[in-house]
């Protein structure tokens, strides 16, 4: 699942229509949020543009008593 995470990934007029339908104001919310520093990006935490990275698997097991 991916969500947008800069400036520009979603259109004005998207971003008006959510406002609108969910009374924000994403304006308000920027100024608000403006003294909150940026992180720095964890090493690897872009692994998965790679092509290649590391996977957990659910895997079903019997056990013995």
């Amino acid at each position: 699942m991916m969500g947008f995470t800069e400036d520009g990934q979603a259109s004005d007029e998207m971003i008006r229509a959510r406002d609108d339908r969910l009374g924000l104001s994403t304006s308000r919310k920027r100024e608000n949020r403006s003294d909150i520093p940026t992180p720095e990006v964890a090493p690897d935490a872009d692994a998965w543009e790679s092509g290649r990275t590391v996977q957990t698997r659910i895997e079903e097991t019997d056990l013995r008593h």
